[in-house]
């Protein structure tokens, strides 16, 4: 009886200790989906502001892009924006993506859901902005957008992504129509821009793996499950910082290899210039920040050169704006090439200017790679009849130098190189100078 009663002791504590480990495994694969889905959550959101700020421009491109050559610098009231609204707005389909154009006082003066019906703008609306989109944040951005418009606003002025708590849609931009006192309005649903469901159907095949593993008790399972979906959300973790890095897994040719190269994939395409493939702005602005940090460790040498394209508003007026794209394409394709280093690399800041970062390059070095662009972008030989200096496009470049210590930031090189930059322009254009961060250059 005493060995009878042991041996269901001992079978009722397997079965015990089984069950306990059953609900360990379950548990921790409940916490591991749920911070892998914050996650994924995270860069969703990520991305989609991203998508959202990248319409915003291309469209208060368009407008802007029309104002410039139909009316200059010169005051824009009897421009029919409408038509360039139509244009616009003829894609929305009211529900996941609305547009509207404001005047100065909030008052909406063109909805792209009144297309079809009414296309001309109403001057003299008193229908608030507010009676749409009634969100406080987005409210109080309005508001001081308008707040801040002396008489037109001003070339340059960038898009504002707004997150909206409330009412039906996601995401709000306000995009500014240069040489007017118009806005325009964006509202999306989160849904339009990117969809968490993309990933849902590899996150639940990769769940369902790791419970079935976790049932079994197989050791084998958390070589295949466990470790590789710590490594992964661990690195996912870590790209949230640091974008360029590598996620694990992204080798493999199971359903974590695909998951970890859509991610990847998605990554990598929200990070850079759809025009040219360079890195865009956002990029730009992290990266160099983090490499003036990881720089002032050492007090290591950092130069920063702005290029912009002579003379490309007269490109674009001789040759049209499609050739002015694939102008802009083949000129980010040779600073591609000539930016090679692998702590170097080049972004499209916006427009017709490109910046390239060079870490640990003194001004004798950033000299040599400015005239290396100079000189190769000249030999690509694309005509430019609209230009003032040569029958081919060329470019000009200013460039900051400085050794990085840990109060720098960003803007002061970006700064100090966009006065460089005006000062090639002054000069006559196709050239390059040069400015020490120590240096305060004179107002010019």
């Amino acid at each position: 009886m005493l060995k009878k009663s042991s041996t269901k002791d001992k079978r009722r504590l397997a079965v015990r200790a089984r069950n306990i480990n059953i609900a360990l495994f379950v548990f921790a694969a409940v916490i591991m989906a749920v911070a892998m889905l914050e996650v994924v959550r995270d860069i969703t959101k990520q991305i989609s502001a991203d998508y959202a700020k990248l319409h915003a421009d291309k469209t208060a491109g368009i407008f802007n892009a029309y104002v410039d050559r139909n009316a200059g610098l010169a005051p824009a009231a009897e421009l029919d924006l409408a038509r360039m609204a139509e244009e616009c707005f003829a894609g929305y389909d009211n529900s996941n993506v609305r547009g509207f154009v404001i005047d100065e006082k909030g008052a909406i003066t063109m909805d792209s859901s009144s297309l079809g019906k009414d296309a001309s703008l109403r001057r003299e609306s008193k229908s608030p902005i507010e009676d749409i989109v009634s969100d406080p944040a987005f409210l109080a951005a309005v508001k001081a957008h308008l707040a801040a418009t002396k008489e037109y606003f001003a070339p340059g002025t960038k898009p504002v992504i707004i997150a909206l708590s409330s009412g039906p849609y996601d995401y709000a931009t306000i995009a500014p129509i240069a040489f007017t006192n118009w806005t325009v309005i964006i509202v999306y649903k989160s849904s339009s821009l990117f969809d968490l469901a993309k990933l849902l159907r590899f996150f639940a095949i990769m769940l369902g793996l790791f419970i079935a593993f976790a049932l079994a008790g197989n050791v084998l399972g958390y070589r295949l499950i466990f470790k590789p979906l710590g490594q992964l959300i661990d690195s996912l973790s870590q790209l949230k910082e640091n974008t360029e890095g590598d996620i694990c897994g992204a080798e493999r040719n199971d359903e974590f290899g695909i998951l970890a190269r859509t991610i990847h994939g998605l990554l990598y395409e929200a990070h850079r210039d759809q025009l040219t493939g360079l890195y865009n702005r956002r990029f730009l602005e992290k990266s160099l920040q983090r490499t003036i940090e990881s720089l002032s460790r050492s007090n290591g040498t950092l130069s920063v050169l702005v290029i912009d394209v002579d003379f490309f508003k007269n490109y674009n007026d001789t040759y049209g704006h499609d050739m002015g794209d694939v102008c802009l394409e083949a000129i980010a394709t040779e600073l591609a090439k000539d930016i090679n280093r692998a702590d170097d690399f080049v972004a499209r800041y916006g427009g017709e200017e490109f910046v390239a970062v060079l870490p640990s390059t003194d001004e004798n070095g950033a000299r040599v790679v400015a005239n290396k662009l100079l000189a190769n972008i000249q030999e690509l030989n694309i005509p430019h009849k609209g230009s003032a200096i040569a029958s081919h496009v060329t470019v000009s470049i200013g460039g900051a130098t400085g050794s990085v210590t840990h109060t720098q930031s960003r803007s002061d090189y970006l700064r100090l190189a966009d006065k460089a930059l005006y000062i090639s322009k002054q000069s006559g254009r196709h050239c390059y100078t040069w400015l020490a961060l120590e240096q305060e250059p004179a107002y010019l």
